[in-house]
């Protein structure tokens, strides 16, 4: 009741904010428009051109959902848009009359006139295509019961073709198919009139298959780059990701070995000054020793993590598995593991990468087979290492018979979060992240699981081949 009052207020601020607040309401309490909308009709009269804007854009708003409902007010609309001077509002006015005419197609032949007026006499482009694409909708629709048209259809035709013609011409881009949508629609009822500009249809159509071969070259160029772009941000947050790690890794070890060395180093300074405690010197030699060395372990891995861009080319991956087993063959003899290896033999599987790098990761694979396989009797230790191609690939799978990773282990990514994370209680980490880390870095996959056969853990390395079978 508020807002009806105030559409009869003395000042048009007030008159034209409560017209606008009834579309809200009209939205939240759909029974309310039967209710006021005489009020909101008489808005159409109102002495205040913005009053008026307002209850047409209201109007407007509502007939989009069904044009048929507020044919009554055809009148009412068909005098604003004779009178009326605001572009703003005849653009309205023209689209909800377009809307109108296929529920009364009397109205059409009543529109000729006054859109023609508005075609001819207008100087902005945009209320000049409105009126000429309800042009188009009513002279569908103009033909009388006997099969002849109105007289000044062929006038109205013309006028259209040319103002069509002109925005077609017209450098924007913008007009320019507008134009060519606009004469689309004029030949659904005047094809005769519009089949005289072919050649200036036939012209666009050049010009839109030139542009369309430079969108897809540029498109084309824009994939390339966008492809460029993502390797470079993928490169550079794995470089970053690892030169991180690399020194967390770095840090967390060094405390706890600086500390080892310095007191090892005072055991040996105490043991030279005291007669009693030479015996132990080589020990102790023998410990300080063993810490520079793990100092200079932690180092290389670090130097590893770091070199994401290092050196690389050809390498047999059988090579590589050949010299980590051999590495280990001592290990592996001393805590009885059954040793068995598949698809070894030969000079095949040649992958593009550092032989370094897979090396140690293949050790690092090895040892933590081994170090699970520990907590199991002797008799029970068996490791399976094999090695198959398929094509485009090939694949290093590491078997033993411990206990298996946890279920959350399983269809992890090494690389993301395995960091300081084991499947021991006492183990770091380390070994599975530097594994994930080199395969990655040589673009392949890894893939935990568990074994079939061995009832323990399940590693399985995939690369890519440098020369798959059939590729050149």
């Amino acid at each position: 009741g508020d807002v009806v009052q105030m559409l009869t207020s003395s000042r048009v601020y007030i008159r034209k904010k409560a017209t606008l607040v009834l579309f809200k309401l009209y939205c939240m309490y759909p029974q309310g428009l039967r209710l006021t909308f005489d009020h909101l009709k008489r808005r159409l009269g109102d002495e205040a051109p913005a009053v008026v804007c307002c209850a047409v854009n209201v109007i407007a708003e509502l007939a989009r959902k069904k044009p048929s409902n507020y044919l009554s007010l055809a009148p009412d609309f068909f005098t604003l848009l004779t009178g009326s001077t605001n572009n703003w509002m005849l653009i309205k006015i023209v689209k909800l009359m377009g809307s109108l005419v296929p529920e009364e197609p009397r109205l059409a032949r009543k529109l000729l006139e006054p859109l023609a007026n508005i075609i001819q006499t207008s100087t902005a482009k945009s209320l000049m295509y409105e009126a000429i694409h309800c042009m188009t909708l009513a002279l569908q629709h103009t033909k009388k019961a006997d099969g002849t048209d109105a007289k000044n259809v062929p006038t109205v035709v013309r006028l259209c073709t040319d103002r069509l013609r002109e925005l077609v011409r017209d450098p924007d881009q913008n007009l320019k198919y507008l134009g060519l949508v606009g004469l689309t629609g004029l030949m659904k009822s005047a094809p005769r009139v519009v089949a005289e500009h072919r050649e200036l249809v036939l012209a666009c159509l050049l010009v839109i298959a030139r542009l369309l071969q430079r969108l897809r070259r540029s498109n084309r160029e824009l994939q390339a780059a966008r492809g460029t772009l993502e390797r470079e941000r993928r490169l550079l947050r794995q470089k970053l990701r690892t030169s991180l790690t690399a020194a967390a890794v770095a840090h967390e070890i060094n405390q706890p070995l600086s500390s080892l060395s310095l007191i090892s180093e005072r055991l040996i300074q105490q043991a030279e000054a005291t007669p009693g405690l030479a015996e132990s010197l080589p020990l102790m030699q023998v410990l300080l020793t063993e810490c520079q060395r793990v100092v200079e372990l932690i180092e290389k891995m670090r130097m590893l993590l770091q070199s994401v861009e290092s050196e690389q080319g050809p390498v047999s991956l059988i090579d590589a598995t050949t010299s980590a087993l051999s590495y280990l063959r001592r290990p592996f003899a001393a805590e009885d593991v059954q040793l068995q290896t598949t698809g070894l033999a030969g000079r095949g599987a040649v992958i593009h990468g550092d032989g370094g790098q897979l090396q140690v990761a293949i050790t690092n694979l090895l040892r933590n087979a081994l170090a699970a396989m520990q907590e199991g009797p002797r008799q029970q230790r068996q490791l399976a290492v094999t090695l198959r191609e398929l094509p485009g690939w090939v694949e290093l799978v590491v078997a033993d018979s411990g206990p298996g990773f946890p279920p959350g282990w399983l269809g992890r990514d090494l690389t993301e979060d395995s960091l300081f994370q084991s499947s021991r209680a006492t183990g770091m980490g380390l070994g599975l992240y530097l594994v994930g880390a080199t395969v990655e870095n040589h673009r392949g996959s890894v893939r935990l699981s568990c074994s079939r056969e061995l009832g323990g853990a399940e590693v399985t390395l995939r690369f890519p081949l440098l020369h798959p079978p059939g590729g050149g």
